[in-house]
């Protein structure tokens, strides 16, 4: 499916990225979540701004009801303009903390370039939940969110910026794997 981001908006207009995926974690039991994403050559953008190497997101996960800022897990994005590549990275929020962001070193993609993207997600007998970032089916990153009190969990979805909105129109194909 491919997403568009239109000229001056953060999202793509389309249902809600909550919607999928969405559900409840059970215990000892372990969730996959896992998109082939390519990037489309408009993906190269110029902000002339400080925010040029701001990340942006790609998908994820929410951990329970309080927002993507408190717990969550997610894939971002950027494009970098000396390299005329797009640069990856993992986005963890824990406990409503600064969010940890961690560049995927050696994985940058030519425009028009795609990759698979996939978030593995157990809650141990403990309680912890665990997680595991995964490109191309090698392991980039991994950690835990410590106990986590909802076990509900929500989709995060395509998302330009943080403070800054798309410069213009900007697109990735989706296909769930």
């Amino acid at each position: 499916m491919k997403k568009t981001i239109f000229k001056g908006f953060h999202r793509p207009i389309q249902l809600p990225a909550f919607l999928s995926p969405m559900g409840f974690l059970v215990t000892d039991k372990y969730y996959t979540f896992s998109r082939k994403i390519k990037f489309h050559e408009n993906c190269a953008y110029n902000l002339k701004t400080d925010k040029q190497y701001d990340w942006n997101k790609l998908f994820g996960v929410c951990l329970g009801i309080r927002g993507i800022h408190k717990n969550s897990i997610r894939f971002g994005w950027r494009y970098n303009i000396f390299k005329n590549s797009i640069e990856l990275c993992t986005i963890v929020y824990k406990d409503g903390e600064k969010p940890q962001r961690t560049l995927i070193q050696d994985a940058d993609l030519p425009l028009g370039g795609e990759a698979t993207f996939t978030i593995k997600m157990h809650i141990n007998p403990y309680g912890v939940l665990e997680y595991a970032f995964h490109l191309n089916n090698m392991l980039v990153s991994n950690g835990n969110l410590g106990v986590m009190g909802c076990l509900m969990y929500f989709g995060c979805g395509f998302y330009f910026g943080g403070e800054s909105k798309a410069p213009h129109k900007i697109s990735a194909t989706y296909k769930k794997v």
